[in-house]
């Protein structure tokens, strides 16, 4: 299990610190990097903003919920920082057996952790998506549909995806009536951003194709 330390820092910074936090991390595979800051995808954030934009939209006892999921990212962080898999083989190398069962238990609490935010990440979403008209609701539900739900059937099993339904099931419940406005959504997104995704994919294709043409 890799737990990622500039996400775990972020989130923690955003969640509890006053300093900003850039969101806009996805510009540079989007190729926005001539893209004034104000237009590319992403935001810079802070708690204050972030406590300010769900209360807004009405999510309850925002400030308790972002005290708490700061609170335990921050332990995630300082085990992410202080320790890694292989220093602690290196340093207990003739009994390094004994990680094995340290590791289940770190894994075993991140994954409720997981829950924990997807949780309360799926609570403030679904409530600020109520705000918002049916053709954007009814695109959500098709995305957690098509987009999340199908691949992890496909990739895993289907006890798992009923984990996962079960934890974006009230995002699954959001007016999906307009599903006119919910194709436009969605060939909208198409063309903005996963054409995008097409030419890093080609990239990479045309990187690996060279690279097979130099072993061989």
């Amino acid at each position: 299990m890799a737990i990622s330390r500039r996400v775990t820092h972020n989130c923690h910074t955003a969640l509890k610190g006053t300093n900003h936090v850039s969101t806009t991390w996805l510009a540079k595979f989007l190729r926005q990097n001539a893209v004034p800051q104000a237009q590319r995808t992403g935001a810079e954030v802070d708690s204050a903003a972030l406590q300010h934009f769900w209360e807004r939209v009405g999510v309850p006892d925002v400030r308790l919920k972002l005290d708490k999921l700061s609170s335990v990212l921050r332990s995630a962080k300082e085990l992410r920082n202080e320790n890694n898999y292989e220093s602690l083989l290196i340093a207990h190398e003739f009994r390094h057996t004994g990680l094995t069962e340290l590791f289940s238990r770190l894994a075993c609490t991140m994954r409720r952790l997981a829950n924990v935010c997807a949780r309360v990440g799926v609570c403030c979403f679904v409530t600020y998506m109520k705000t918002r008209p049916p053709r954007e609701q009814a695109f959500i539900v098709r995305y957690g549909r098509k987009r999340i739900l199908e691949p992890i059937r496909e990739w895993h099993s289907e006890p798992v995806r009923r984990e996962v339904e079960s934890l974006i099931e009230e995002m699954l419940r959001l007016d999906a009536n307009d599903q006119a406005g919910a194709d436009d959504i969605d060939l909208l997104t198409s063309r903005t951003y996963f054409n995008e995704k097409d030419g890093l994919l080609n990239d990479f294709r045309a990187k690996i194709t060279a690279l097979e043409a130099a072993v061989t």
